[in-house]
Parts: structure tokens; sequence; C-alpha cells
């Protein structure tokens, strides 16, 4: 049988309630996938953008998309900024005045994840096969392998030139309420998103592993992780972290914990953001380290 062709709608051109379009994009932020909190199915939240977007201020203006589906399996797992996902059969609405895509697994939609750019390959070309994708089978033409190289190639130039990402949402560490302090009062379920580079990252058992982070403002602060869950995460990377809590941990000492939708997603690298983290955290480790013995 003869293979669709499929044509690509660029998301300056999307229009509200037109038919279901096909896009493709890059991933500026993830959730995790999750059960619903209205619904039996599993959700997830994703921001998208392509070249067709603007840059105001150094900030990619993105679209919201939402993943709906029957199965934890059958939706979407991102874990690094740069990440590229194709998406057959979205529908375009609005949420709070802002376009947003619905991808529903159940009603015939699809999506297929590729790799970010690869520092190591100067053609930004990279492997052109997909991370994980929805179906039996996955298949791509000449067509879909140019989009692909093209946009890991604008991936790799606006990072170095731009923030990229917003961070009026990021919290620094030295603004989250810890144990104590009259900031940490009336907020038990309180969550928050950051931005840190993971300092330290041990395993304690086959199931969890302990994290330390530090941000710009000095602070160093811990978490326990599932070792499935985040099992790209490495030791000296810079990450954003995705509602990191204080729900049931408002009794240690900076140390923040995870709900089922947190996430964890890498900086591509190079990345302009990541430049503006650069700090000494040898010194900020010692300091910390005395400070426990204290």
């Amino acid at each position: 049988m003869r293979k669709r062709d499929y044509a690509y709608t660029d998301m300056n051109k999307l229009n509200i309630g037109s038919e279901p379009v096909n896009v493709y994009g890059v991933i500026l932020d993830a959730t995790f996938p999750h059960k619903s909190f209205k619904s039996d199915k599993y959700i997830c939240t994703f921001k998208i953008a392509d070249v067709s977007s603007k840059i105001t201020d150094g900030v990619v203006e993105h679209i919201s998309v939402v993943f709906f589906a029957k199965k934890f399996e059958d939706l979407p797992v991102s874990q690094s900024i740069g990440e590229i996902i194709r998406i057959h059969r979205a529908t375009v609405g609005q949420y709070k005045e802002n376009k947003q895509l619905t991808v529903n697994i159940c009603f015939n939609s699809s999506w297929a994840l590729f790799s970010p750019p690869n520092p190591t390959d100067k053609k930004s070309v990279g492997d052109m096969g997909p991370l994980s994708f929805f179906g039996r089978s996955m298949h791509t033409e000449i067509a879909d392998k140019k989009i692909v190289q093209a946009l890991r190639q604008w991936i790799s130039r606006i990072f170095v030139k731009h923030p990229v990402l917003s961070s009026k949402y990021i919290t620094k560490l030295s603004s989250v309420p810890s144990v104590g302090s009259s900031k940490a009062e009336g907020k038990p379920g309180y969550d928050f998103d950051l931005q840190v580079k993971i300092i330290q990252l041990f395993k304690v058992d086959d199931y969890q592993s302990e994290m330390r982070v530090i941000d710009e403002s000095g602070e160093i602060w811990h978490s326990s992780v599932f070792n499935i869950k985040y099992r790209s995460i490495k030791q000296g990377q810079y990450v954003r972290i995705r509602a990191a809590s204080l729900a049931n941990h408002q009794g240690y000492y900076r140390t923040f914990g995870m709900r089922p939708y947190s996430n964890i997603l890498t900086l591509p690298y190079p990345c302009k953001l990541a430049e503006n983290m650069m700090f000494d955290e040898g010194a900020e480790s010692k300091g910390f380290e005395q400070s426990q013995i204290n």
C-alpha cells in the first residue's frame, strides 16, 4: 500500500478551528505523562516552537500541546530541551487567549520523537531515526529528514545566541521556603520550577538516587529521584526542573520532592542559559558541607 504524503504547517500559520494539522516542533518544555485529575485518561503537556516562531527579547514564542491517551505508554516522554517532535492530526484550539494543539491518541492522532542536535556532529545531522513513536510502525520520507535536519541546525544557532526560554516562572533556590523559615508557613504543597546544575548524583539503590543541585543564587538543595523515571540525568548537567515540590518535604532542610507530573529536562549544549549560570560551585559546596558540620 502506498504511504501517505503529509503536509506540515508552520507554527505561525496555525489557525484556530481549522482541520486537523500536522506539525514538527522543537520541545522547549514538557511534563511527565501522568493520570489526569479530571478523567481516566493519561496526559502530558509540551511547549513547542519552530523556525517560524517569533523571538522577542531573546525568548522564543511557543505553542502549548496537550496529549491524551488511554495508556501511559502511548504518550511521549521528553526529558531533553531541543528534542524534536512530529505530530499528526492535531486540532487547533484556544486556551486563555493562546493557541493550543490537542493530540488525542484515542482518536487517530500520532507522534514521533527525534533526538536533539549532536554537538560533536558539525553538520547537525545526527541520527535521523526516531527515539520513540506511537503506533506499530514508523515511516519517514526524504522531506521528513530535511525538516529534522533544518530544525536541528536552527536549535544549534538560537540556543547559542539567545536564552530562548523565559525565566519568568523560574524560582531561585534562595527564594524557596525552607524548614524553619517564615516563607514555609502555610505552603505544605508548594510547587515551583527551577533552573539548576546537578553537582552531585549518587545511586542509593536500584530504584533511587540522591541529587544535589545548585543555582545562580548559590544555594544547594537535595532531592531523591527515581532511577527509571530520570534515567538520562547525569552529574554536571544544567537542567530545568518542572514542578519541584515541598509536598511531604516541609520538615526537611533544603530538600524538595517531585510530583507524578514533575520532569527534569536537560538544557542543550552549548547553551547561552547555561553560560549565564557559570559560578564557583566548588566554593559553594565546601561552604555547604561546613554548614552541615557546624
